[in-house]
């Protein structure tokens, strides 16, 4: 819903995760009542080998930063 994410009645949430050979995540819009979210997009991509060698938490840094250019 475009709508909502544009005027804040719905909130979008994105979620990723990290491990050693690959890096993932999802965005979300969140709904008023008890059901489950909307899922807007799912992303992910295997890393190169200079990547799998870099520390779990600049894997996490790298995840979230590189979100954005996968959404348009």
């Amino acid at each position: 819903d475009e709508a909502g994410a544009i005027d804040g009645s719905k909130n979008e949430e994105q979620i990723t995760d990290a491990c050693g050979i690959a890096w993932g995540a999802t965005l979300l819009q969140m709904v008023s009542d008890i059901t489950p979210s909307n899922v807007l997009m799912v992303v992910g991509k295997g890393l190169t080998s200079a990547q799998q060698a870099w520390p779990a938490l600049v894997l996490e840094i790298f995840t979230q930063l590189n979100i954005p250019s996968h959404i348009f």
